[in-house]
């Protein structure tokens, strides 16, 4: 049975970052539904398509979607009522086709995004199948790729703290699945306990240098009622430490 698109619908949610995005059900004519929200990633390199966003620097600094949903609501929606719903891919070529600005600014990137993966779902579902069995992509799970520590400005909020913004591991060379998240719960575990022990260690010279600093500035005090000379007084300091 050829099953159709009756309607799309678009709303405003949130990222684990606390950043808007817009997700997207598409419902098909026999009641199947299928949802999908847009990547909330606030870096964008040069060969990535546009977002929608709303541009007012009072909500969100301007990472919004009310625009996008929008566009959603009044363009994409109308325009993709009553066809056929294909897969992921087809949507995403139709979408693009219809697009046709070289960033996807019209439609946008996260409208575009969204909606073909909700429509893809949509098509799972009504199938009754589950979503990798419609994209006849094998039944091998795929190895892990396991995040380990962010960094970056993104995360950290400053430039220079971090070379990298996120660090991954990958065991491309295990068997199977299982045995490749235990080989990177081995490593995360050891990096968190490498990561303690640095920061236990930064923690204890920050204090010394507190503590150091608080204590010359009580000796140059002694020092002027006293005359205790500057190399003796740094030489207390020293034994002390």
């Amino acid at each position: 049975m050829v099953n159709r698109i009756k309607e799309i619908r678009a709303r405003e949610v949130f990222t684990i970052k606390g950043q808007p995005t817009i997700e997207v059900d598409v419902i098909l004519q026999d009641g199947s539904i299928g949802r999908a929200a847009a990547l909330g990633g606030t870096l964008r390199s040069w060969h990535e398509p546009r977002d929608i966003t709303d541009g007012d620097p009072t909500y969100f600094n301007g990472m919004g979607v009310r625009k996008a949903i929008r566009t959603v609501s009044e363009i994409i929606g109308p325009w993709l009522k009553s066809k056929i719903a294909y897969d992921l891919s087809d949507i995403y070529r139709m979408l693009i086709a219809f697009d046709r600005t070289p960033d996807s600014s019209l439609l946008g990137g996260n409208c575009i995004i969204a909606t073909s993966i909700a429509c893809a779902k949509a098509t799972a579902c009504s199938k009754g199948i589950p979503l990798f069995d419609h994209f006849e992509v094998g039944n091998e799970i795929p190895l892990p790729f396991v995040y380990v520590m962010f960094g970056g400005p993104a995360y950290v909020g400053a430039e220079g703290i971090c070379d990298f913004q996120e660090y991954d591991l990958v065991p491309l060379m295990v068997k199977n699945y299982k045995t490749g998240y235990i080989s990177t719960l081995g490593i995360y575990k050891k990096l968190c306990e490498k990561m303690t022990e640095k920061k236990d260690m930064v923690v204890h010279i920050i204090l010394k240098l507190l503590v150091a600093s608080l204590m010359v500035t009580q000796f140059k005090e002694i020092r002027k009622k006293e005359s205790i000379s500057y190399t003796a007084s740094r030489n207390i300091i020293l034994h002390i430490f």
